[in-house]
């Protein structure tokens, strides 16, 4: 049987009065970020700087460019513009994405030829 956890109330209100736009907090996640990008590119390899790189630049730069659009001139949720390190954070974080997916390989050839086809 799981027994609940319970700590004290003020180490609670403590962690949720944090600031996730100052302090300490958004250069932690962001040095974070940085250094995860940093392995995605170091561990590529030559075949991975020839195209993974490349093509996940280039879809990170599209889907971003598409997300402001939308939200700054199609939807217009808030009145002012949307702010550059914010911009700038999804593009990171979808190149991030896009080069994690690259290093799957999941989508080459020879995985494509190695797997059995469904059915057979």
């Amino acid at each position: 049987m799981l027994t609940p956890v319970t700590l004290p109330r003020g180490m609670i209100s403590a962690v949720l009065d944090w600031s996730l736009l100052d302090g300490p907090l958004p250069w932690l996640v962001a040095g974070t970020g940085v250094v995860a990008l940093g392995v995605l590119l170091a561990a590529g390899g030559r075949r991975g700087w020839r195209r993974g790189v490349p093509v996940a630049l280039a879809v990170a730069a599209g889907l971003t460019a598409a997300a402001v659009l939308v939200v700054d001139v199609v939807w217009r949720p808030f009145p002012d513009p949307l702010p550059l390190p914010l911009i700038l954070a999804v593009g990171v974080g979808l190149l991030g994405i896009g080069l994690a997916v690259a290093r799957l390989r999941w989508w080459s050839p020879v995985a494509a030829r190695s797997s059995p086809t469904p059915g057979s």
